[in-house]
């Protein structure tokens, strides 16, 4: 074992006698050759890594090396598989504070196997749309994976270094950062539009760059909702929905390499990614309709829509984006109640004190404000709706004190025009500043308002194609 211990600390294994596969045990079996090649990409692994066992993640790059590097033998100009794919995560996690997508080996390999599945299947065998575990151990398939990585190497790395800047730009990571089959779909659809843009480069001559202007200006239409609405609808809790979008996109890469005019393939482009989105829109504008929270606690839930809702406004963004703190305090993104919850419990309590919500039988009593029936406690959830809460930088959670909204904004500004502005941008008026001598009827009708006019400008924008963000360009 002195030998082996000495191979395995010194010396980097590239070639080993080993039974031909005719010879082997392995011909007996109906999938024998498979198991012949992966027990050899095993050896030589296991060899390199000091004997240990292959996590399965370390065969598939094993073999995917080996199909990149049979490739590669034949060209004139060389490049490693494992210095490249290295490089390339470099690039990917290198982003400021975090700012991109966070990406894994694994990630890559994902996508990577996407691609390969775009280019090489029809997309009619939903069997055939994502790779199993087996799949990815499968020294046949992977080996195929590495050749077309190969292959395709200069469009790969710049989609997806394109995706993530993108990513990275419009901040989607702050609400999106595990969101990873939303991810490898617009990568599979960036890499479709890159090959596109090969087969029809030169064929516009009025405008330089034509193609290349109109698919990203699709691309950044498309991003924000694209993330929001598959999110909104719960798409991924459902485990058919992946393969069917990449069958989508196997069909669409069918359309473009027969396709050889740019406007046609613009169109089949954007067509393809409008169709998504209209699948969406129902189910999307649904949970924002029914967006509810009923104690303090869950209205986390609403932070990701209340970020988006600040955005759809440049004044507003411009409001949002200042934090609000006291001296030296760190400010911290979180759902705020404008109205705090002890003030509304108290208000609650005087008017409808809890030792009269039952009747004889121990069941809540009803009571009628502005039309609607409550309980003590379903008024009491009330200030917990959508029309009461705001996303915004801010030092600490008012809504755990008595403090109202207009002195905290007093303190911070010191300033009547600058409190102004943030009232017009947030929708708020004096009720939610100074709700103290406001009765309970005012203040339910007030946050009833505010609630259908942010339901409103959100259901709009994912109603309206053109409708865009107003805090990126």
């Amino acid at each position: 074992m002195t030998i082996v211990a000495e191979v395995k600390d010194s010396t980097f294994i590239t070639r080993l006698i080993v039974k031909d596969f005719e010879s082997s045990a392995f011909v007996k079996h109906a999938d024998g050759r498979s198991l012949y090649n992966n027990a050899i990409v095993n050896i030589f692994a296991r060899l390199n890594t000091a004997g240990r066992a292959l996590t399965e993640q370390e065969i598939t790059l094993a073999w995917l090396k080996t199909g990149w590097r049979e490739v590669n033998n034949e060209e004139s100009k060389t490049k490693d598989c494992a210095d490249e794919l290295e490089e390339l995560l470099t690039e990917l996690n290198d982003n400021e504070e975090n700012a991109g997508k966070q990406m894994s080996i694994d990630n890559l390999v994902n996508i990577l196997s996407l691609f390969w599945i775009i280019v090489e299947r029809s997309g009619d065998n939903r069997s055939e749309l994502v790779l199993n575990k087996n799949d990815l151990v499968n020294g046949d398939i992977m080996k195929n994976i590495g050749k077309s990585t190969f292959k395709f190497w200069p469009i790969i790395k710049e989609v997806i270094l394109d995706c993530n800047e993108t990513f990275e730009h419009r901040s989607l990571n702050e609400c999106f950062d595990r969101s990873t089959n939303a991810f490898y779909i617009i990568c599979g659809w960036k890499f479709i539009a890159a090959i596109s843009s090969q087969l029809n480069e030169g064929r516009v001559r009025d405008t330089e760059g034509f193609f290349y202007t109109q698919i990203n200006t699709v691309f950044d239409m498309f991003i924000d909702k694209w993330f929001f609405s598959t999110q909104l609808s719960d798409t991924w809790s459902n485990q058919n929905n992946y393969p069917n979008y990449v069958s989508k996109l196997c069909k669409l890469h069918k359309i473009i390499v027969s396709c050889h005019d740019p406007h046609k393939s613009i169109n089949s482009l954007s067509g393809e990614l409008d169709a998504i989105l209209s699948e969406l829109q129902p189910s999307a504008v649904l949970k924002i309709n029914n967006s509810r929270a009923y104690n303090r606690h869950e209205v986390s839930a609403y932070r990701n829509i209340l970020w988006l809702w600040n955005r759809l406004t440049r004044d507003r963004w411009s409001e949002v984006q200042k934090p609000m703190k006291r001296k030296s305090a760190a400010p911290r993104l979180e759902v705020d109640h404008a109205i705090p919850v002890d003030i509304w419990e108290e208000k609650v309590e005087n008017a409808y004190p809890i030792s009269a919500s039952r009747d004889s039988t121990g069941n809540e009593i009803f009571f009628n404000i502005n039309g609607i029936r409550y309980t003590r406690s379903s008024l009491i959830s009330e200030i917990n709706v959508l029309g009461n809460c705001s996303l915004l930088l801010r030092s600490h959670n008012r809504s755990k004190g008595k403090e109202p909204f207009g002195v905290f904004l007093k303190d911070v500004y010191n300033n009547s025009e600058q409190i102004e502005k943030v009232k017009n941008a947030l929708l708020l008026n004096d009720t939610f500043l100074s709700p103290l001598e406001v009765p309970i009827e005012q203040i339910l009708i007030e946050i009833n308002k505010r609630t259908e006019k942010i339901k409103s400008e959100l259901i709009d924008y994912f109603n309206q194609k053109e409708k865009n963000r107003q805090d990126v360009g």
